[in-house]
């Protein structure tokens, strides 16, 4: 009974952001609807903010992380919401069971390595197969938001590597 109560909070939870980020913003500007998107997720996901010294650690740039779950008995894999300022991103990293992004607003990017770069928006969903080595993060002129659905595999869900320089990053931006 606990499993199927934590799916369906999953799923309703899921539903509940998707329908959020649809609404009509009062804004007609696109860079003014996207900021309306952010504020309106944001408070949702208040709980749990990752500490400063793990983003300082795995991202560049002004980033805020909120673990919505934690893996555990019922689930082997963690839900968190990610906001991403302009030019914000995540170290190169992999994933040994592999992981999905649903994003909710704005637009950013998605790298795999040795593959082109993929621009990623609203309503996008990004499924990254294990051990692909990969970031992801705004783009230049956007806020980007995204809840990752993250696996576990033998009690490890992430494999960090290094960061994704200003000068890397602007050079797969002109690709």
């Amino acid at each position: 009974m606990k499993r199927i109560i934590s799916n369906t909070l999953l799923a309703a939870s899921i539903l509940f952001m998707a329908y959020s980020c649809n609404q009509p913003t009062k804004n007609t500007q696109e860079t003014a609807d996207i900021k309306e998107a952010v504020k309106a997720i944001d408070p949702i996901f208040t709980q749990n903010p990752a500490p400063d010294e793990f983003v300082a650690k795995f991202f560049t740039g002004k980033v805020g992380v909120r673990m919505m779950l934690q893996n555990d008995e019922n689930n082997e894999y963690s839900i968190a919401n990610v906001i991403f300022d302009p030019e914000s991103r995540t170290n190169w990293h992999s994933h040994p069971k592999g992981q999905v992004l649903l994003v909710l607003a704005g637009e950013g990017f998605y790298k795999a390595e040795g593959e082109p770069l993929q621009k990623i928006k609203k309503g996008d969903v990004v499924n990254i197969p294990p051990h692909v080595n990969h970031w992801h993060g705004a783009a230049a002129n956007s806020e980007f938001v995204h809840v990752a659905l993250t696996n576990y595999k033998d009690g490890q869900n992430v494999t960090w590597g290094d960061p994704v320089s200003d000068d890397d990053y602007k050079s797969v931006l002109a690709e």
